[in-house]
């Protein structure tokens, strides 16, 4: 008999346990709420940020779950989509609107004082160099933004946008001109057969030859000499002979 109430007693705890269980997950799943804030998609990307460590940080410190969908584009605006309880789901929204503040008050800075260097087209990688790393430089604790429009292109000049206080413009201006008339050119003869390798297919290997090196690359086939055709190789002088290096690796290649 003693047995049998003990079974009875440990069954009725079980059941106990497993009900209480099933309400905390109700009441956990209840207490989840969900907030949708509609922003322009350049603040999405600034919420973000860079390699997405912005928007890795909100999740951690708000205890929320955040998603900004970048492709879906209503009247010019995406949605953020902010989940948790309330408390966190207002704490992510009031950070977020802050962001937002920080932003409009540098865009409206930076709107201030601008100005415009036409940069020829073959050039831009000049201006942007290797990875980038130019244009983050010249960029790098000034708070000036600069805007490389390549689809602008008129009598074969790119406007480069400068934006920031006065003084910075017109010496970030300075060094993008200094940049233009310290640059190297040079030309290498290759044989009209081995064009292709440096080309690639769809452009795809002279391409990542530019991005590596930062130097313009560009293979003129119209012009035949004795079966050579001219690459003609433009960019800081460090960055034409890492490109030459380069481009004579890939044809030595192709010879053993």
């Amino acid at each position: 008999m003693w047995n049998r109430f003990l079974s009875s007693a440990v069954g009725t705890c079980r059941r106990y346990i497993n009900v209480t269980a099933v309400r905390l997950d109700v009441n956990f799943d209840d207490s989840q709420t969900e907030s949708v804030l509609w922003v322009p998609r350049k603040e999405g990307f600034r919420i973000i940020g860079k390699r997405g460590e912005t928007i890795k940080d909100l999740r951690m410190k708000t205890n929320s779950r955040i998603t900004v969908e970048l492709d879906t584009v209503e009247d010019g605006q995406i949605p953020v989509t902010i989940k948790g309880t309330a408390e966190a789901c207002a704490d992510a929204r009031e950070t977020i609107e802050r962001i937002r503040a920080e932003f409009a008050e540098l865009q409206t800075a930076n709107s201030q004082s601008g100005t415009t260097v036409w940069v020829p087209q073959a050039q831009c990688g000049l201006i942007i160099g290797k990875g980038g790393a130019t244009i983050k430089r010249l960029t790098e604790n000034t708070g000036a933004h600069i805007g490389l429009d390549r689809d602008q292109v008129k009598d074969g000049l790119v406007p480069v946008t400068i934006n920031g206080p006065p003084e910075i413009c017109a010496d970030i201006k300075q060094q993008i001109e200094q940049l233009l008339a310290n640059e190297s050119s040079t030309t290498v003869w290759v044989p009209q057969t081995q064009c292709g390798l440096i080309i690639g297919k769809g452009g795809a290997t002279i391409k990542g030859l530019q991005q590596a090196t930062g130097a313009y690359i560009r293979v003129d086939s119209s012009e035949v000499k004795d079966g050579f055709v001219p690459v003609t190789i433009k960019g800081e002088v460090k960055n034409c002979t890492e490109a030459k290096e380069r481009i004579d690796e890939l044809l030595s290649e192709n010879l053993q």
